[in-house]
């Protein structure tokens, strides 16, 4: 209840990111919603980054504009140990 709007997308190394916008005066913050997501989602289908904005950008229909949000790093923070052959 304390998620105004949410979008998920596919970011590069095959990745779950996970847009979303808070209601006004809610204290709610990414590792909250995460806490939330693993008990509502199996494992594979919770983000590997989620990102807070203050709206989604949306498109002149009114569905939400993906080419229009942020960029993410090409490695998400789960990448650390990842050596490059």
């Amino acid at each position: 209840p304390e998620v105004r709007a949410a979008a998920v997308t596919l970011a590069p190394a095959q990745r779950l990111v996970g847009y979303w916008v808070p209601e006004p005066g809610s204290a709610l913050d990414a590792p909250a919603l995460r806490e939330f997501l693993r008990g509502a989602l199996p494992g594979y289908m919770i983000p590997s980054l989620l990102v807070p904005l203050p709206a989604l950008p949306l498109t002149a229909s009114g569905k939400v504009d993906r080419a229009a949000l942020p960029a993410v790093p090409l490695r998400l923070r789960d990448d650390r140990d990842f050596a490059e052959p």
